[in-house]
């Protein structure tokens, strides 16, 4: 009896821990989305403890750019890092406002930051960077501005080893990924743990499309994932 109600313990325990990890999980996950998805319907001051770097980003998602001019020369920071891993620059694309997108960019933005989205997560799965992010919407000008201001096309966005690319396979975006490949990004990276490369997902995914770009672009087929498969 004892043996029995310490396993139903034990057991109640291990339920505990996993529902409070993917409830966790989500919430981290939701922010990605919400800029992914251009639906921010957070207060900027919910996520900036500094005012004038809300304000600043408040200024850039409207695109009042003379106000985000006043508010740098203020002190405030274009790559200030909020709750949630949020930044300025993240906060313009969830607005989708290029204009405050580039301001930043063009102020010193960094277009290969990655930041986490929670300060007590712990590992990477849950990170944010503007590059992962850029490549699943669909303007492919975000993405096109920050690779003009250095963005790395091989920028590792996860603990996955994903790379941005792997971020344009899953969302359809197509001409993300040819400005990807024009500006060098690796077509035979491949995830750590699945050892997955862009192509073999795409074919998975059944986005015949993207897979056919990326053979065509050099991607290699025949490279096989953990389970010693290819394409």
């Amino acid at each position: 009896m004892k043996c029995v109600m310490k396993m139903s313990w034990i057991l109640l325990a291990i339920l505990a821990l996993v529902l409070t990890s993917s409830a966790t999980a989500a919430g981290l996950v939701a922010m990605n989305d919400l800029v992914a998805n251009h639906a921010l319907g957070i207060s900027s001051t919910e996520l900036f403890d500094k005012p004038n770097d809300a304000r600043l980003a408040d200024a850039v998602g409207t695109g009042e750019l003379k106000l985000a001019q006043e508010l740098i020369d203020r002190g405030a920071e274009v790559d200030a890092n909020g709750r949630q891993g949020m930044t300025p620059l993240l906060w313009a694309l969830g607005k989708r406002n290029i204009e405050g997108f580039r301001f930043l960019l063009d102020h010193g933005a960094d277009a290969n930051a990655v930041t986490c989205c929670d300060e007590k997560a712990e590992g990477e799965a849950h990170k944010l960077s503007a590059m992962d992010l850029a490549a699943r919407v669909e303007r492919p000008d975000y993405l096109q501005a920050l690779l003009e201001h250095g963005g790395n096309p091989n920028l590792i966005v996860n603990e996955a080893g994903e790379t941005p690319i792997f971020s344009t396979l899953l969302n359809s975006r197509i001409e993300n990924a040819k400005l990807l490949i024009k500006a060098g990004a690796d077509l035979n990276r491949q995830q750590q743990r699945s050892h997955m490369t862009p192509i073999a997902l795409a074919a998975g995914e059944t986005e015949y499309a993207m897979a056919l770009l990326l053979f065509q672009s050099g991607a290699d087929p025949t490279i096989k994932n953990r389970w010693g498969y290819g394409v």
